[in-house]
């Protein structure tokens, strides 16, 4: 548990000759500037989407970097997914399952980074059928601690 392996950076490149996703405009309300796309990156985790965050207006002809603060375990992390956050109409550019260190997706280039995390391995540790028990068992005692402190008779 102490090195858990935990996703602490996805990073993006639009695989070459594909071509660059642009915003939809709307005429008179759109800034004409700001054609490129806001990549939104999320990941799947514990059947809930997570928001790692979003690089507004920017190619990723280049490498971009999502830093997810909050590190989850990376057994438990099971897609990521990229999408255009546009005023018109967000916009799925790709879904990749995370089945290993480097996923291979249709439109971008994937570079994970992990790092070691008590704190995820603890919660991974706490999905498991043992750690349920352990947990459990935990509480328990601290409840019958409890109890019996309220239900001494004071000396």
């Amino acid at each position: 548990m102490l090195n858990s392996a935990s996703l602490s950076t996805v990073s993006i490149k639009l695989k070459d000759g594909i071509e660059e996703h642009q915003d939809k405009t709307i005429p008179l309300v759109s800034d004409p500037q700001e054609k490129l796309p806001d990549y939104t990156l999320s990941y799947l985790y514990d059947e809930r989407w997570q928001t790692i965050g979003t690089a507004v207006n920017t190619s990723a002809k280049d490498w971009i970097d999502f830093e997810i603060s909050d590190v989850p375990n990376m057994t438990l992390v099971q897609a990521i997914r990229i999408v255009d956050k546009d005023t018109v109409e967000n916009d799925l550019l790709e879904e990749i399952q995370l089945v290993d260190k480097t996923p291979n997706g249709k439109k971008f280039d994937y570079q994970i980074e992990t790092k070691n995390s008590f704190k995820s391995g603890m919660a991974w540790f706490a999905t498991t059928a043992l750690g349920k028990a352990i947990f459990g068992a935990i509480a328990l005692a601290i409840i019958l601690v409890i109890l019996s402190y309220v239900g001494a008779p004071a000396v």
